[in-house]
């Protein structure tokens, strides 16, 4: 299903050429049947982007096309995100189909299309985007005399409209709206609402009048759903505001929020959450301390280091923490503050037969420690994770301890991909070891995907390396690997001049016998800058 508003696919595009293409004027007015059919095709597409393409046609003299046309201009704006009406808003204002009856769309005629059914509320809703202030008018004012909810985003995005009587027009109709009757309809909008408030034209004062309403214990429930909703916009707000109706548990929102899947959502309750209910202080920060966010975790670390002083057992967790800006904070904390020696305590745990953790621990031992724990890293190399292998490599990255050269080649050759890639990055950027040796290593690995790793590393290779590498891979049976050489091979063509590293006679040769390899593999284009290249690079 598309939802995008910017484009319709090739064969929607089609259908509604088909629909706008009528021979005759009569014909345009009156429809036929393959008018309908056409129309029932486009419903079924579930393209919104048509909507635009559609308003004329719900505005025909034919009762059986125009109901047909605004059903199905109802179906495909229910499969727009709210928060997305602006995007639909531009776009109707941009149509130019059928001057007459869109375009040309007089507020007088606004009386006659009438309110019956959800299908004509949510048309007159969308002639509010009418590029006539004056149709817009109109249509706001039979959209704010109608009972129904139907009409509510159309008013709220109005409020930001940039015609001044347009704008009280819809403040009007919006005012009229703040019933508890209508708060689920305002919930459902407040993604659209916070998106609104970057526009300059709609007043701070607009949000303050619906938070004001949902703030009232009687929308207490209209709260409850836009909490559980699927819209994480929808809940941020909800959320805010829930904490100041007093029909709710201000514990139970928290602990709800606390819960939810949205990462803002749960930071805003560890953040605000001591200050509603400071006997749960302690409690909240324990909770954000075990969280799989590391921005929430920082907000749990900074409340601890707050205290003065800071508990060490506290503390203790955070040098086992996955975000090197708060594991390296806490052991300096630790080091200055505490005087314990975050070395000794890595050390400890490592020694340790069955440590939680063990993969930061080596790193922390790393970042803390000194070249003669080196010996006592590279045993874990044995260690049937592959998190801790890869540990272990970026530990010995980060002592600088070479020597270890011959051992890193064959873990390239013979282990997982991550850990693979981690040796390769590690020979190739630390121990600069030549990338022709890395490279055959790779080749040596009986995963494939160790290949494609490595190939992304050889950008920094020397310059007729590089294509000797690329041409290879290109040449190669997996075919992902054999599309992302070519990939890598044209931005080598591109900057080919950026550099003037002459090749060696072995370079050309080599590279020359690769490109028969691998010739029936390249673009022909690709061959043949390749070929000028090497011819010219040869004389």
């Amino acid at each position: 299903m598309r939802t995008q508003l910017r484009g319709l696919s090739p064969s929607t595009l089609d259908l509604v050429k088909k629909l706008v293409s009528w021979p005759t004027l009569k014909e345009r007015w009156n429809g036929n049947r393959e008018t309908l059919a056409i129309l029932d095709r486009i419903g079924r597409a579930n393209e919104p982007a048509a909507i635009r393409d559609l308003m004329s046609f719900g505005l025909v003299r034919s009762e059986e096309i125009r109901a047909k046309a605004r059903l199905i201009i109802r179906s495909l704006f229910t499969l727009i995100p709210i928060e997305a009406l602006q995007l639909l808003d531009e776009s109707l204002r941009q149509s130019w189909a059928h001057l007459e009856d869109w375009y040309g769309l007089r507020p007088e005629a606004i009386d006659n299309i009438g309110l019956n059914t959800d299908s004509d509320r949510v048309f007159v809703g969308l002639v509010t985007s009418h590029r006539s202030g004056h149709v817009r008018a109109a249509a706001l004012r039979a959209l704010g005399a109608d009972p129904s909810d139907l009409g509510v985003p159309f008013l709220l995005i109005r409020l930001a409209d940039w015609v001044t009587e347009v704008q009280i027009i819809a403040e009007n109709a919006v005012q009229e709206k703040l019933r508890p009757e209508h708060a689920s309809a305002f919930v459902g909008c407040l993604g659209l609402v916070d998106r609104l408030t970057s526009n300059s034209r709609f007043r701070a004062e607009y949000s303050q009048w619906i938070d004001s309403l949902l703030a009232r214990s009687d929308c207490a429930q209209a709260l409850r759903e836009g909490m559980k909703g699927s819209s994480c916009a929808i809940r941020r707000h909800c959320y805010r505001v829930a904490v100041q109706n007093p029909g709710l548990n201000i514990d139970e929102v928290l602990a709800q929020a606390i819960g939810d899947t949205d990462v803002l959502v749960r930071k805003w309750a560890f953040t605000t959450g001591p200050d509603l209910l400071p006997a749960r202080r302690d409690e909240l920060t324990s909770l954000a301390a075990k969280d799989s966010y590391g921005p929430i975790r920082r907000v749990a670390f900074d409340a601890l280091l707050a205290d003065s002083p800071a508990a060490f057992d506290r503390l203790l967790p955070f040098l086992f923490d996955r975000s090197a800006a708060i594991r390296r904070e806490c052991q300096s904390v630790m080091s200055k503050t505490a005087g314990r020696s975050p070395a000794g305590v890595y050390r400890a745990r490592i020694q340790d037969p069955g440590p939680k953790n063990l993969d930061i621990s080596v790193v922390g031992l790393a970042e803390t420690g000194d070249r003669t724990d080196a010996e006592v890293i590279l045993k874990l190399l044995a260690n049937r994770s592959a998190r801790v292998r890869r540990s272990v490599i970026r530990a010995l990255r980060i002592l600088g301890a070479e020597g270890h050269e011959a051992t890193f080649l064959n873990v390239v050759s013979t282990d997982v991909p991550s850990v693979a890639r981690e040796a390769a990055f590690t020979l190739l950027s630390a121990w600069t070891v030549p990338a022709d040796a890395v490279w055959a290593r790779a080749f040596a690995n009986t995963d494939h995907r160790i290949r494609m790793s490595v190939l992304k590393l050889l950008k920094n290779a020397g310059k007729w390396k590089q294509l000797r590498f690329y041409l290879q891979a290109a040449a190669d049976s997996d075919p992902g690997l054999a599309e992302r050489a070519l990939g890598m091979l044209s931005q080598w063509l591109e900057k080919f001049n950026r550099s003037f590293v002459q090749a060696t006679i072995s370079d050309l040769e080599a590279c020359v016998e690769l490109t028969e390899t691998a010739r029936r593999r390249l673009p022909a284009s690709v061959a043949r800058q390749l070929d000028f290249i090497l011819t010219t690079s040869a004389k």
